[in-house]
């Protein structure tokens, strides 16, 4: 567990929700490395996302995923999609 606002000045910060952007229209980062913020299962609640508001959001795909699961789902697509 994080402090959701330790994270918000990150550069190259993705937010995972399923309302996001489709992996494959984000930008890759100049960096060569995302930070990438998951929630809990049901994502995240209002007061994170204000708090988020200027990292771009991400989804891979219309299903909540378990927040075991979800991580890795992305972290797959990125990789894909970098490679």
């Amino acid at each position: 567990v994080a402090d959701v606002g330790a994270l918000a000045d990150r550069p190259d910060l993705l937010v995972a929700d399923r309302a996001g952007a489709p992996v494959g229209s984000v930008a890759l980062p100049g960096s060569g490395s995302w930070t990438v913020v998951v929630g809990p299962e049901g994502g995240f609640g209002p007061d994170d996302l204000v708090v988020l508001a200027g990292a771009s959001r991400v989804s891979v795909g219309p299903f909540v995923l378990r927040g075991g699961t979800a991580p890795i789902a992305l972290a797959a697509a990125l990789l894909a999609r970098a490679s």
